[in-house]
């Protein structure tokens, strides 16, 4: 019974290694090649002024909203970011498909769904 328990509690370490190895990966993509940014703050419309700040490097207007998409009983949540200058965002979001590196909707939402981008 002890060697069972050993090998047991070890193949349940490598198998934790073995995800942290592959969870690491993703969110190394995510956020060092696709959002390319720190920090999102939430303004109203007398905060931009605040925006003018030496500190601030950079910052990109957005309008961003969050919901959900219903079809044949799937629900898929998603957010919808709109950029006030579209010429900008590659600086702090690339878009990009998996395979072709073409755009939108991202792989998880299209999932079940059965629409095609146009």
């Amino acid at each position: 019974m002890t060697v069972f328990g050993v090998a047991g509690c070890t193949a349940l370490i490598l198998a934790a290694f073995g995800i942290r190895d592959s969870i690491r990966t993703v969110v190394d993509r995510q956020f060092g090649q696709l959002f390319i940014y720190d920090i999102t703050v939430g303004l109203d419309s007398k905060g931009i002024k605040h925006l003018d700040d030496e500190r601030i490097l950079g910052y990109e207007l957005i309008h961003k909203e969050s919901g959900e998409i219903n079809f044949n009983s799937i629900t898929k949540d998603i957010s919808i970011i709109v950029p006030k200058d579209i010429n900008s965002i590659h600086r702090y979001i690339n878009l990009r498909n998996r395979k072709d590196r073409d755009l939108i909707p991202p792989y998880q939402t299209r999932g079940g769904c059965h629409y095609r981008t146009g």
